[in-house]
């Protein structure tokens, strides 16, 4: 019987790529017409950092994360000038040997 080895990280590259859309989708109809928004996924394919730029920007990102990415932690925001952002996503471990860790 052969044993195919589980990659944990590939996983959660998977769930990132899975969770930008949905964030994108929810921001489309959670924003107005003067708020705007941008996702990038990080180089490493375990994150994504999610900016709004609105007065709402700190309400909306806890909300995106109770409905999208709920089991995450919950999200330190940034400010920069008019800008907030929040990151969501898993850590990398130093040693590859080492299971990947939830940020949660």
């Amino acid at each position: 019987m052969i044993q195919i080895e589980h990659d944990q990280r590939s996983d959660y590259e998977q769930t990132i790529l899975r969770k930008a859309p949905e964030a994108a989708t929810w921001l489309g109809k959670s924003l107005d017409a003067t708020e705007e928004f941008n996702i990038l996924i990080e180089p490493n394919g375990l994150g994504v950092t999610v900016a709004i730029c609105s007065i709402r920007a700190e309400s909306l990102l806890m909300d995106l994360h109770a409905d999208v990415f709920s089991g995450f932690v919950k999200p330190h925001t940034r400010v920069k000038g008019r800008v907030r952002t929040a990151w969501f996503g898993y850590s990398e471990p130093l040693d590859r040997s080492v299971h990947y860790v939830s940020m949660q």
